[in-house]
């Protein structure tokens, strides 16, 4: 059986990450497939923000269920998912891409009555917005919906 060259790739995949965070509060992010970078992004910690209610920083429960289905068969069986509270009122800039190409975003989470609200703003000056209240990649799909890339 043939291996597709991009699957192969992406198991080769190293990560990257270059940072004095909190003597600096930029950090440089890279993924490289055989020496070469494949992508890299910007992230500069704006705010830190607050735990709100005294909440931990430690992992939240995993919500995902875990359901049997006898009809299925060499099923592989996967971590759950470490998920982390984000503090309230944190704020993070990212950036990627290059010349013209260069994006930056703006990512920002608040509790409004416990319920955390993703936003992610964009534009010259942060100007647009959009948002989810279901999670930080559920705010990404939403951003990838309105932005040409």
């Amino acid at each position: 059986m043939e291996e597709n060259h991009s699957d192969k790739e992406n198991r080769n995949v190293q990560i990257e990450e270059h940072s004095t965070y909190s003597l600096n509060n930029n950090i440089l992010y890279k993924e490289r497939a055989n020496n070469q970078t494949k992508h890299s992004f910007n992230y500069t910690i704006i705010k830190e923000g607050v735990y709100p209610n005294g909440a931990l920083a430690g992992p939240l429960k995993n919500r995902q269920e875990n359901s049997q289905d006898s009809a299925t068969y060499n099923v592989r069986k996967k971590r759950p998912v470490q998920q982390y509270k984000i503090p309230h009122g944190y704020i993070v800039e990212t950036t990627w891409g290059r010349a013209l190409k260069k994006k930056t975003v703006r990512c920002e989470i608040n509790y409004i009555n416990e319920i955390p609200h993703f936003r992610i703003k964009y534009g010259s000056d942060f100007q647009f917005v959009v948002s989810s209240t279901k999670s930080p990649s559920d705010a990404t799909s939403n951003y990838e919906k309105v932005c040409v890339f």
